[in-house]
């Protein structure tokens, strides 16, 4: 069965935003599956998701748990994202990642989806001088050889996209997923598409 994983650590994101990612991810998925969600405190999240304990890496690095997940393919959805659109074709689209808007040759990993065992380059490489190098996974993965190793496809262009580069006023009908990097979060934007289509 498919996997949709997120992670909410500390309290810069509040149980909301796993309750409305989970209510997005139901609405736009149509494959079997199951909503998991790595925390250290599951406080105010809906019974509907599978709340994971899981030690605290750190910042962008408590990533690394999802990708330990085995079984079946797994989504990965950063939790400042808004499903605006059909999911099924991201989730068997492995595996896959966002290419960055900003800057060339490097990924987003505000969402990534791979099948069993398809990342265990990753896996087998990781320890704890990687942290001290790199700011996060999706750095890391951006880099040669690991590039390679994992054989990584970015989405195509209009699946996943930037809320300030190309979606303030309307995402775009291609679109699938919104990604929030950066400022403003969802929960600033009182006004337009997102007031109706991030809030439960």
């Amino acid at each position: 069965m498919l996997t949709v994983c997120c992670i909410k650590f500390g309290e810069y994101y509040t149980a909301e935003y796993v309750n409305i990612l989970c209510a997005g991810v139901q609405k736009h998925l149509k494959a079997s599956h199951e909503f998991v969600c790595f925390t250290d405190d599951p406080t105010g999240i809906n019974s509907s998701v599978d709340c994971r304990a899981r030690p605290d890496f750190g910042t962008w690095w408590n990533k690394y748990w999802c990708f330990r997940v085995h079984g079946g393919p797994v989504l990965y959805l950063d939790l400042d994202v808004c499903v605006t659109g059909p999911l099924d074709r991201i989730a068997t689209y492995c595996p896959g990642i966002v290419e960055d808007w900003l800057v060339t040759d490097q990924y987003n990993g505000s969402v990534i989806s791979w099948e069993d065992g398809q990342l265990n380059p990753l896996l087998y490489s990781y320890n704890e001088g990687i942290k001290d190098r790199y700011r996060g996974f999706q750095y890391w993965m951006s880099e040669e050889p690991l590039r390679g190793a994992l054989g990584m496809r970015t989405y195509p262009a209009g699946w996943c996209v930037s809320y300030r580069e190309h979606a303030i006023e309307e995402p775009p009908a291609t679109c699938s997923v919104v990604c929030f990097h950066g400022q403003p979060k969802p929960h600033h934007v009182t006004e337009g598409w997102v007031a109706d289509a991030w809030r439960i």
